[in-house]
């Protein structure tokens, strides 16, 4: 390919790409052989050498769309490459155009994701299909491979969710969790359990401020109507017990009773002692007199001189 066809036409796609989309670190236009004809930025010196990395060696074999696992690059950074094949006319396969990402470098897995740190121990990252983490805040974790990890355990069988996890510093952390289909790769986004619960347990604090004063007067309100309510029944319930005592009918008479059982509780009880003592006072009547003269007996004689003794 002549390097008039390069010039015009490959290079300025290229950059086009880079620049347009803001999507990849660099861009590559390949052939279908492997050879390197356009690169974006040029810095890179790349033009006229073989495609031979493993990403870009795999994604010539694919001939097809391709996004491959993090790979050292030509380059020598840690990079993934995301191709798709150039076609003629007919259908005929000419090559590929590819972006890298570097993932150890600014990227736009950062710009996309890093609006989501909120520095308040929360974070985002990004696994690929083997649980290797492709993306992180704390670029050093870049490319550890985290199968242990609960969360991406449930990330590699397609799962979406949520749980509670401890991160690598042992704190407790929330994690959601859900999976890119397209891609393959999974992103979980993480915060502590304590800073996620801290506005609850404010908000909690605030209401109980307010609340407290209107719970002591509810309860101060509850407790004189409860008295209210039990003061007559204590004291009728007082009164049964000593019943035999004299003069308790007028006590009785005396207890405020505004509600209906305790008024028909205090009738029942009145209707009760006055029974009792009528009972009681003709029995008395019966054990004294004589049936036949109705004169006193020697029972209330001897009654009577016991009193006057």
């Amino acid at each position: 390919m002549s390097e008039e066809y390069v010039d015009e036409y490959l290079l300025p796609e290229a950059n086009r790409l880079k620049e347009q989309t803001n999507t990849f670190n660099s861009v590559l236009v390949v052939d279908k052989e492997g050879n390197i004809l356009a690169t974006s930025p040029q810095t890179l010196d790349l033009m006229g050498m073989m495609l031979d990395s493993e990403g870009g060696k795999e994604a010539l074999k694919k001939r097809e769309a391709y996004i491959s696992q993090p790979y050292v690059g030509l380059t020598g950074r840690l990079i993934i490459f995301i191709s798709h094949p150039i076609l003629d006319k007919n259908g005929r396969y000419l090559g590929l155009v590819g972006g890298t990402i570097y993932l150890k470098e600014e990227n736009i897995l950062q710009e996309v994701l890093g609006e989501h740190f909120y520095k308040n121990g929360s974070y985002v990252y990004v696994v690929d299909r083997k649980g290797r983490i492709i993306y992180h805040q704390d670029h050093e974790r870049v490319n550890d491979i985290v199968l242990e990890n609960p969360v991406v355990e449930q990330l590699l069988v397609g799962k979406s969710g949520a749980m509670e996890v401890e991160n690598t510093k042992e704190v407790e952390m929330l994690a959601g969790y859900a999976p890119v289909p397209i891609t393959n790769w999974g992103v979980v986004t993480q915060r502590s359990k304590k800073e996620t619960l801290a506005p609850s347990i404010t908000m909690v604090k605030q209401m109980a401020k307010m609340t407290i004063p209107f719970l002591m007067i509810s309860l101060l309100v509850i407790l004189y109507i409860v008295h209210q309510i039990a003061n007559p029944l204590t004291k009728l319930a007082s009164y049964a017990e000593s019943s035999t005592e004299t003069n308790q009918e007028a006590k009785i008479n005396e207890v405020r009773t505004w509600y209906y059982e305790a008024i028909q509780l205090k009738k029942a009880l009145n209707y009760s002692l006055n029974f009792f003592q009528d009972r009681v006072n003709f029995f008395i009547h019966e054990s004294t007199i004589d049936p036949l003269t109705q004169l006193k007996n020697r029972r209330a004689m001897d009654a009577h001189l016991k009193n006057w003794t």
